[in-house]
Formats: structure tokens, C-alpha cells, sequence
């Protein structure tokens, strides 16, 4: 699955790894998920559901897996979350509001922080 990376919700930051700064680069990128969403979609109307899904043929709306990545020492945690509906007219303050929401970039931080953690042990094991 390829990603497509957008540069203005890309950040750096100086976080810590067992109490020494490490500058982390924040990135989030997505990728336009194919699957249908007919069928998936339950608002208990009929008539809703099939107007909701016409959105997304008419490129109002966008079906989207969200990915954020923080990386650091050539190491990355990532977060992931599928079936985004995205207003396309709207797309980064809709993905800033997802990834806010959603704690994405909180996750994608302690995941490289549990990797440098993890990697350094492995390394002092073989120092």
C-alpha cells in the first residue's frame, strides 16, 4: 500500500528517551482506501445511508487510512486508523482533527520511544 506524505502536517520535535532529547520528525500521510463502503455504513434509514454513499462517488467525501510515523535515529513507531470519511473540500483540518482526536501522534512517539529503548538494549548486549 503506498502513502502519500503531506508536508504541512509534517513536524519536528524534541522528545525524550530515558531523560536525553532525541529529535523526532512527525509525519502523516495517507492513502486512499479502495474498499466500498456500501453496506458498511448502518444509520438505521435506508434512504441515509444510500445519499451518505453517494458522497463518496461524487468525490465529496473520501475513504481514507490515516498513517503517523515519528522517526528518529533512522529507528519509527507508527499509528494507523482505517475508514476515515474525510470532507474533501477540507481535507488536513479534518486529518489534524482525526489525528488529534484519535491520539495518533502520542502513539507514534511511545511506539519510537519503545523502539530507541528496545534497540539500545539489544545493542548493550552486544557491546
Amino acid at each position: 500500500m503506498s502513502y502519500e506524505i503531506l508536508s504541512n502536517l509534517t513536524e519536528r520535535r524534541t522528545i525524550k528517551v530515558n531523560g536525553k532529547p532525541v529529535e523526532a520528525t512527525i509525519g502523516v500521510a495517507i492513502s486512499y482506501d479502495t474498499e466500498s463502503i456500501v453496506g458498511s455504513v448502518d444509520f438505521g434509514d435506508k434512504n441515509a445511508e444510500q445519499d451518505y454513499c453517494k458522497r463518496f462517488e461524487t468525490g465529496e467525501l473520501l475513504n481514507l487510512i490515516l498513517k503517523v510515523e515519528a522517526s528518529a535515529l533512522g529507528l519509527s513507531g507508527t499509528d494507523y486508523i482505517g475508514g476515515v470519511h474525510i470532507k474533501a473540500s477540507e481535507l488536513e483540518r479534518d486529518i489534524s482533527s482525526t489525528v488529534s482526536e484519535h491520539g495518533m501522534i502520542d502513539v507514534a512517539i511511545s511506539e519510537l520511544t519503545q523502539e530507541i529503548t528496545d534497540t539500545a538494549k539489544l545493542l548493550r548486549e552486544y557491546a
